[in-house]
């Protein structure tokens, strides 16, 4: 539901919605964390931090989903939130990089990993250039320290 307000929670502003979406996300990221810790200790699945890592991210974004479904905002290309896709490089290389989340309306990329990524990190550098400037926010597990901003120099 978009109309004065977004979602059925009424956010009544883009920068009160990213808070949300923030809150969720890194609440749905701890949970798959949890998950993935527990598989570990019970030899289910191997410490590789890539595989861990991608297995995170697919259920936080299942997660996402799910909630944005509840809240009835749509969640895909040209939509106000938009899910795992693709973000264009701006400079027409034909270069492209997909973000966990991005709300072009907020100018805010959030990107969930178990790793550290800087404003070095080449993948960090194409989000901020190709959205134009968005702000880019690492969400990471709570016992690895949490969710934090990028600051470009």
């Amino acid at each position: 539901f978009i109309g004065p307000t977004i979602g059925r929670s009424g956010y009544r502003t883009m920068a009160e919605f990213r808070d949300a979406v923030l809150r969720r996300y890194q609440q749905f990221y701890d949970q798959a964390d949890a998950i993935a810790q527990a598989r570990i200790a019970a030899g289910k699945w191997t410490n590789d931090p890539m595989v861990v890592g991608r297995r995170l991210d697919a259920m936080a974004r299942v997660d996402l989903r799910d909630w944005l479904a509840s809240e009835g905002i749509p969640h895909e290309a040209g939509d106000i939130i938009q899910v795992n896709r693709w973000l264009r490089d701006v400079a027409g290389s034909g270069a492209h990089r997909v973000p966990d989340v991005r709300i072009p309306g907020a100018r805010t990329i959030f990107d969930g990993t178990i790793g550290w990524k800087s404003s070095t990190t080449p993948q960090v550098i194409d989000f901020h250039n190709f959205s134009g400037g968005d702000t880019v926010i690492i969400v990471r597990p709570t016992r690895l320290g949490g969710s934090y901003e990028i600051v470009f120099p």
